[in-house]
This record gives structure tokens, C-alpha cells and sequence, in this order.
């Protein structure tokens, strides 16, 4: 499987080293996360709306976006 952004191609390309790659719109499954796993990335970013685990594979992003408040953050 294709991920669209291994390791070596990206490196080529930024002559420097890929270690991460993101999950666009939170599009992402166990296929998704295993092909990206094979192709050597140390760290995953999705869209998931949740806090990241210092250290953890697999990390979500946490967007605040405009219609966020004081209580639907503190809710989270």
C-alpha cells in the first residue's frame, strides 16, 4: 500500500530525514496506520480532537476553532 509520503521520497526531496507524517481530515484506519508503520515513520499526527500522550506513536492534534468557548473546551 501507498501511503503518498514514505520516508525515502520526502527525504530525497527535503534532503533531510522524514520521521512523522499527518492523517489528513482524520481519514485514517488500521490499513492507513499499519502502512505508515511499515514505512518507518516514528511519529503520526491525526485530526482527532483529543489531547496527545507525551511520547505515544500516535498523536492527535487539537484544533480550536472559532465556534470553541471557554466551556466546550473545559468540557473536553
Amino acid at each position: 500500500m501507498r501511503t503518498g509520503a514514505e520516508p525515502d521520497a520526502s527525504a530525497e526531496a527535503t534532503e533531510r530525514p522524514v520521521t512523522g507524517a499527518a492523517c489528513p481530515f482524520g481519514t485514517y484506519d488500521r490499513r492507513a496506520l499499519g502502512a505508515l508503520r511499515a514505512a518507518g515513520f516514528e511519529l503520526v499526527l491525526t485530526s482527532d480532537r483529543w489531547y496527545a500522550e507525551r511520547g505515544a506513536w500516535l498523536q492527535p492534534r487539537f484544533t480550536i476553532v472559532r465556534d470553541d468557548t471557554p466551556a466546550s473546551l473545559a468540557a473536553l
